[in-house]
């Protein structure tokens, strides 16, 4: 079982209909309608880029477990939250139904994910877990947003 490999959820935009504008780092002018191709491709593209893991099952399970602990890429409300009607919490494996791993062949991984607040971010970066003090360390490579007003 330690052997299999682990496959990657696809990673889709979401199609909020609060989104006002989509924006990206790669220097795009926030627009409503223009970038949403742009974002469509740009998850299509690491998609494809993250077909293939890498890792085992057991590698990207410790992973996720780590990052879904620590916080770091937690979902927050994307409009006003209604205190009769919390945010259930999000468990293990909803988490793990938005975020991609690979490994990368220069040591650490590669990460891929979709998170929520105040609209939706999709991240494609880099990821370090120091062995020592387990430190995660997110580094952007490219980033879309879809905003939606709080």
């Amino acid at each position: 079982m330690a052997n299999i490999s682990w496959v990657n959820p696809t990673i889709n935009p979401i199609n909020h209909p609060g989104v006002t504008g989509i924006s990206s780092n790669r220097g795009e002018p926030e627009i409503n309608d223009g970038l949403k191709k742009g974002l469509n491709d740009f998850c299509r593209r690491i998609n494809e880029k993250f077909s293939e893991s890498g890792l085992s099952r057991v590698e990207a399970d410790s992973i996720y477990t780590r990052l879904f602990l620590s916080g770091t890429i937690k979902n927050e409300a994307t409009e006003m939250p209604d205190p009769d009607n919390p945010l259930p919490a999000e468990n293990l494996d909803d988490f793990k139904s938005r975020v991609a791993l690979m490994k990368n062949p220069d040591g650490g991984y590669f990460i891929f994910y979709r998170k929520s607040g105040c609209g939706f971010t999709y991240l494609y970066g880099t990821l370090t877990i120091e062995g020592g003090n387990g430190h995660i360390s997110i580094r952007p490579v490219e980033v879309w947003r879809a905003i939606v007003p709080c």
